[in-house]
Formats: structure tokens, sequence, C-alpha cells
């Protein structure tokens, strides 16, 4: 292998042939090393020649191909952590283009203070649709739910169906 030294004399980048055949770039910053990409079985990071990324995993292409861009895996507990500051939010958007309509569906947890202060989100067609606040409300169509379940807009009927589909009664709601 070799190094990539800066004009201090640390390393900056490492290039390592390993005794497989398998090799590792390793990124340094001020002497610590910040990232490690290796084609190595036992590396748990692997970017493939699609572009598509796996943690914990060096197939990524194996999974769902919907849901195989970024995937994590662990043989046990597994999760992703989107974290952001007390006056921020923290989201998850869902797009179809660019420009102003790019996200058109997102999951977004607020963390600011206010009326939306912990509060989490779900739009679709870049509109709140539904949100959960801190009592545990849940809001449908309306974003400050005040009830365990809070259906706001228009008023009208609840149609229930059964599970072959069959309309087994009608909820209706009058205003008063």
């Amino acid at each position: 292998g070799f190094s990539v030294l800066s004009s201090a004399g640390g390393e900056l980048l490492r290039f390592i042939q390993e005794s497989n055949d398998s090799g590792k770039l390793d990124m340094y910053d001020g002497g610590s090393l910040k990232l490690r990409l290796s084609a190595h079985a036992s590396e748990a990071n692997y970017i493939n020649n699609g572009g598509l990324v796996g943690i914990g995993t060096d197939s990524p292409g194996s999974y769902d191909n919907y849901f195989n861009n970024l995937v994590v895996y662990e043989n046990g507990n597994a999760g992703i952590a989107i974290i952001g500051g007390t006056n921020g939010e923290s989201s998850l958007g869902f797009g179809d283009g660019t420009g102003a309509a790019t996200y058109r569906g997102a999951v977004a947890y607020v963390h600011t203070s206010g009326d939306n202060q912990d509060k989490m989100f779900f739009k679709t067609a870049a509109t709140n649709q539904m949100v959960i606040d801190s009592s545990g409300n849940l809001g449908v169509g309306e974003i400050s739910p005040s009830e365990r379940l809070h259906i706001g807009g228009n008023y009208g009927d609840f149609r229930l169906y059964s599970r072959t589909g069959i309309e087994i009664g009608t909820l209706a709601f009058n205003e008063y």
C-alpha cells in the first residue's frame, strides 16, 4: 500500500492491499481515522459499482430493488438515527423531481418551541396530512389535535368495510 501525507507529515489517505487481494481506503483528519471503505468481506461497509450502499452487508443488491439504495444490516437490532438540533426538525423526504416540488412526501419530527414543538408530521402532496403530538393525540387533516383522534376538514360519513370489502356500516357526523 501507500499513504498520502499532509504538508505537516500526518496521513491524509492510506491505500492498503490485503493478502486476499481486497483493498482498503482509509481517510484521516488530524491523525484520526474518519472513513474506511473496504472490499474485505469482514468489513461492515460496501459501495458497489451500481452505487448501492451497504452498512453491515457486502451485498446491498440482494435486497428488494425498491429499498436497496442504502441497506443497513445487523444480525440483531438495527436502526438509523436522524438527529436534529433542539431548534430544528429531523425529517425524511420523498421526492419525484427537482426544484420546489421535489419533496412531495415526508415524515418530520419538529423539535422547536411553539405550537409545533415535539410533533411528528406526515406529509403527502407536499401538505401536512397527519400529526401525532407530544400527548399522543392524532390529528388527521388537523395539525393541532385536541383529542386522542381529531379529524379535521369537511364533515362526512365514515364507511366501515369488512376484510372482504363488503360495507358493514356507516357512521355519520353532523356539525353542532
